[in-house]
């Protein structure tokens, strides 16, 4: 049935084309009269129109004048129609001359959706199976040539998905693209406004979003530039020479290390993004800041693979006595509740109390080993994670108060999970491989 309505379209639609072409030499006929002469019946043109309707956008005024003259063409008595059999003669030749070159674009009006993922992978599956184009075509009734373009594509690409197809032509030619990621390569702090001024100078005018968008499909994204410590030439080389030098050591060597090191906590300076649900130009759900931030503590910890050691609060100002005073009392007993046995390795930063004389002959005569440490480099100490972790816990639970924020600390400190140091100290290597690919200078860590 369907076969039958496509096929009397395609007829239908040679004739309007055969109309239309009569019509430049001043047919007296008008369209429905002329549809009656080729012998089509009132259904079959209303049909025609119905789908030709459909693949336009908008409303059609021709088409509903047509279907008004057919309507009332044929609502008219068999002997008022008998008056127009003598012009059916001359326009049968026309008819028949026109009808083979409009099929091909009448075909066009009833071009369906391109065929489903499912169809074109059951084309490939027969084609595989030794069926020809011929079969494929008749067993999933679809076009001969559909069935050709799917297997050449399939051969060409060895897919039968969609591939990218070409869009608008980009407004920026290929010289100028790579000139602005080169220039955000160079100077990351550029700005979209500026490198927008940079294009325009060169004569292609673009908002700052395609600039935005080029930059992003190389792999460049805005981000808040991280806060390091100033390296000097001198710092960057200690650090490179300290990572190639323990690259090569063991995992169970690293398991020996009791990391250390103090920081300072604020009642109310955790520095953390808060993100809330506000409407624009609010100013509700705002975080409450003091300056100062309200007050700080010091404390000293120290950790290993197997766990978190003791925490210290430094009342007053840290000095050489005050450090052997805090190491003398919470040192060994950190050592012996993580059970690393009397041959660890024991790692401080280069602060001046901590390389102080007498701080160092204490070591010597406690037979404790300490790991040489370069200048400026917290990104090789790992304990600087936990203290980041640290601070988030102790201020999710509000402290009021020093007190509170000393017990806080504590009780925080005391949570952290094995898990979470063996898994520091397990990734430690990739620390020192991040050292060497930046040459001894800030790495993510």
């Amino acid at each position: 049935m369907l076969l039958v309505s496509l096929r009397k379209i395609i007829i239908i639609h040679s004739t309007v084309c055969m109309y239309s072409a009569l019509r430049k030499y001043s047919s007296p006929l008008n369209f429905a009269t002329f549809c009656h002469i080729s012998g089509f019946k009132h259904k079959d043109i209303k049909l025609y129109f119905f789908v030709k309707n459909q693949q336009q956008v908008g409303h059609n005024h021709e088409v509903e004048r047509h279907l008004l003259d057919i309507s009332n063409f044929f609502n008219k008595s068999k002997t008022e129609k008998l008056g127009v059999q003598n012009y059916s003669a001359p326009l049968l030749s026309v008819q028949q001359t026109l009808s083979q070159r409009s099929v091909k674009s009448a075909e066009s009006i009833m071009k369906n959706k391109e065929h489903t993922r499912q169809v074109r992978d059951t084309v490939v599956k027969k084609f595989k199976a030794g069926f020809g184009y011929k079969k494929i075509s008749q067993a999933l009734n679809i076009p001969r040539s559909s069935v050709q373009a799917i297997i050449l594509k399939w051969k060409e690409y060895q897919t039968t998905a969609n591939l990218p197809r070409p869009g608008r032509p980009s407004k920026i030619s290929a010289h100028t693209r790579r000139r602005r990621i080169r220039d955000a390569a160079k100077r990351p702090m550029i700005t979209l406004d500026e490198l927008q001024r940079s294009t325009a100078e060169v004569g292609d005018s673009v908002h700052r979003t395609t600039i935005s968008r080029i930059l992003h499909k190389s792999g460049l994204y805005g981000r808040v530039a991280r806060r390091k410590p100033f390296l000097k030439d001198i710092h960057k080389k200690c650090s490179l020479k300290f990572a190639t030098s323990h690259l090569g050591d063991t995992p169970n060597m690293w398991k020996k290390v009791l990391w250390s090191d103090e920081t300072k906590i604020e009642l109310f300076g955790n520095n953390a993004k808060c993100y809330v649900w506000r409407k624009s130009n609010t100013a509700e759900h705002t975080i409450p800041t003091v300056k100062h931030g309200g007050g700080s503590i010091m404390v000293w910890a120290c950790f290993s693979s197997a766990g978190t050691g003791k925490m210290v609060k430094i009342d007053g100002k840290m000095d050489g006595a005050k450090y052997r005073t805090i190491l003398e009392k919470n040192l060994m007993e950190s050592a012996k509740d993580l059970r690393l046995g009397r041959r660890f390795v024991f790692q401080q930063d280069n602060d001046p109390k901590h390389k102080a004389k007498s701080t160092m002959e204490w070591f010597k005569n406690k037979h404790i080993q300490v790991l040489e440490w370069p200048r400026q480099s917290p990104d090789l100490n790992p304990i600087e994670n936990l203290w980041k972790e640290l601070k988030t816990a102790v201020h999710k639970c509000s402290p009021s108060n020093l007190t509170e924020l000393e017990l806080f600390c504590k009780e925080e400190w005391e949570k952290i999970s094995v898990s979470r140091c063996a898994k520091l100290i397990e990734t430690y290597p990739k620390r020192l491989t991040a050292v060497i690919a930046a040459k001894g200078g800030a790495t993510k860590y």
